[in-house]
């Protein structure tokens, strides 16, 4: 069949990565039974123009981002994986739409459109006849980005893993109902670092 090697498919990254405006639409959508939604900063913006502006931004003509092409790697491999097991899902196909996030200000055409149907975004009169087109996302990495488009998501208690975002901020369930993290917050890794000092009885630590 088609099956590609592991340094070959480290080769085809690196050459994927290189070759940013050569990247087709398909390798960002795979059909699903559900599907999922990524946000990941695949290029980085040096210096953010003026906030009040109704233009989006053209990610592709920023400088390209290693960790978030990596971060979307990783979230294909594994919608990949659950998709070829035959224990973690069986006869359910998970699919991706993934959308290159920039920027946290000018990039809610991306989220707009994981929260619509069929489309369009419309008020809902009823929350369980609702359906948005992805059931969960994850990222945007960085608290201020989370932050920016949270509100959207948990608007439709579409759950949003994300994986960077360590603000409190974020714990409010009343606010933040749906969203959760991989990582501790900023107030829990303060306490477990207060809590290790004690325990070991340091007189003096050094944060780099």
């Amino acid at each position: 069949g088609n099956c590609v090697t592991g340094p070959q498919r480290v080769f085809n990254g690196i050459l994927w990565f290189k070759n940013l405006v050569s990247w087709s639409t398909s390798d960002f959508s795979l059909k699903g039974d559900y599907l999922l939604g990524g946000l990941f900063t695949l290029h980085e913006i040096q210096h953010e123009t003026t906030l009040f502006s109704a233009e989006t931004t053209e990610c592709s003509r920023h400088s390209s981002s290693k960790s978030g092409y990596q971060m979307l790697q990783v979230m294909r491999f594994a919608v990949e994986e659950i998709n070829n097991s035959t224990t973690l899902l069986p006869n359910v196909s998970l699919g991706y739409e993934i959308f290159d996030h920039c920027s946290n200000t000018k990039n809610f055409n991306s989220v707009l459109h994981f929260i619509s149907n069929n489309g369009s975004v419309k008020p809902k009169e009823k929350l369980n006849n609702y359906q948005p087109k992805v059931i969960a996302l994850t990222g945007p990495y960085g608290s201020s980005r989370a932050i920016t488009i949270t509100p959207l998501m948990t608007m439709d208690l579409i759950p949003m893993v994300n994986y960077g975002a360590a603000s409190y901020a974020l714990s409010d369930k009343l606010k933040y109902p749906s969203f959760v993290r991989t990582i501790p917050s900023n107030k829990d890794l303060v306490e477990m670092i207060i809590h290790i000092i004690r325990w070991f009885g340091w007189n003096w630590v050094a944060f780099i």
